[in-house]
């Protein structure tokens, strides 16, 4: 995996770039073997055949070097989800569906993520955007505009976010949901911006914004998300792929300067002495029927505990925009599973299910 990070600042050029790459244990490897192979027959003159290792260099040497804005230009196909599923019946009168409700029916919802201000361009993954099929410029105005929530920036491409139930170890909860019945449960800050089909490999990856703005399902919150979780997230995506593990690519990370905001919970600068006063010493005594080493060790214990954050400050937002070729989950077979298998069942219901089914 091949991370640059770039640092724009106000300027239209970098002031520093970095490159840093990290093992691929399948994609380099398998091209440095294929090159192997391939020298391999031309010094000893192997029969040139359609062998994999051959059909890997033709392929490689035919990839595009399209910028997002041409390559999106090129992407006829309607994503799988818009064709394949139900949208809510209710989207159209309830549009522009930024605001907290139920969604009784359908698979998705469309809805248009909300522009950070004042975008800035932070870290991009050029092996990601390859693998989408184009070549990565975290300058490109069309990148930096539609990946910042400008879904304006290239016409055609759709967008959306869906519903999907809630289960923890095994039980299922509706707990939390405003609506005491599931149904506010599903993309609360992520939005779907386009399915994208790599031209050369044929793959196809949705792709999708973490802290888009607000849906039907943000439960009253702002749908955004602030920049340190956002690091969190694109170097932790990377690093796995890295690594060889399968999950999620993170593709960009784009931050708004002094424009968009979010309120967070945090520490102030006398919560650790604050928290410590609240501490037992060892000769506190409700301790004393304990002895001197698990006194110790209940202290300690009590020193490591979590706490909660005491005060609230203001935090730029950033949009990392997240990569799979589909964001199913097991939560949305289950939303539909539970409605379909209610005592009053509608036949919509029960086909809705036979639908994210066979799309699942």
């Amino acid at each position: 995996a091949r991370v640059v990070i770039v640092r724009s600042y106000s300027s239209p050029t970098p002031t520093t770039t970095t490159t840093t790459r990290s093992c691929m244990p399948s994609g380099g490897a398998c091209v440095r073997a294929c090159a192997r192979r391939e020298v391999i027959r031309r010094v000893f003159g192997t029969p040139k055949t359609s062998s994999p290792a051959s059909a890997s260099i033709r392929r490689l040497a035919t990839m595009t070097h399209a910028t997002f804005g041409e390559f999106a230009a090129t992407q006829t196909s309607s994503p799988s989800w818009l064709t394949d599923l139900t949208e809510d019946p209710d989207a159209a009168k309830n549009a522009p569906n930024r605001t907290s409700r139920e969604v009784r029916s359908g698979h998705y919802v469309r809805v248009t993520p909300e522009a950070l201000r004042a975008p800035r361009g932070i870290i991009g993954s050029t092996s990601c955007a390859q693998m989408i099929g184009f070549t990565l410029d975290m300058h490109d105005e069309t990148f930096l505009r539609y990946f910042s929530g400008d879904a304006s920036a290239v016409e055609g491409l759709e967008q959306w976010c869906t519903p999907y139930a809630l289960s923890i170890m095994g039980s299922r909860m509706t707990s939390n949901c405003p609506f005491g019945n599931g149904n506010g449960y599903g993309d609360g800050r992520a939005i779907s911006v386009g399915e994208f089909v790599n031209p050369v490999t044929k793959e196809r990856f949705e792709l999708q914004l973490k802290g888009g703005g607000r849906t039907p399902f943000c439960r009253g919150a702002d749908g955004r998300a602030v920049l340190r979780s956002s690091i969190r997230e694109f170097l932790a995506s990377e690093a796995m792929h890295a690594l060889g593990v399968d999950t999620t690519r993170a593709l960009s990370l784009i931050e708004s300067v002094k424009g968009t905001t979010a309120r967070r919970p945090w520490y102030s600068s006398s919560s650790d002495a604050d928290y410590a006063k609240r501490l037992p010493s060892m000769d506190d005594p409700r301790l004393a029927s304990y002895s001197p080493e698990e006194r110790a060790e209940i202290v300690e214990s009590l020193k490591a505990q979590k706490r909660d954050p005491d005060i609230m400050i203001e935090e730029p937002c950033a949009i990392t925009t997240r990569v799979a070729p589909s964001f199913t989950r097991i939560g949305h077979i289950d939303l539909f599973a539970r409605r379909a298998t209610a005592p009053r069942a509608t036949a919509e219901q029960k086909k809705q299910l036979e639908q994210i089914f066979r799309h699942a």
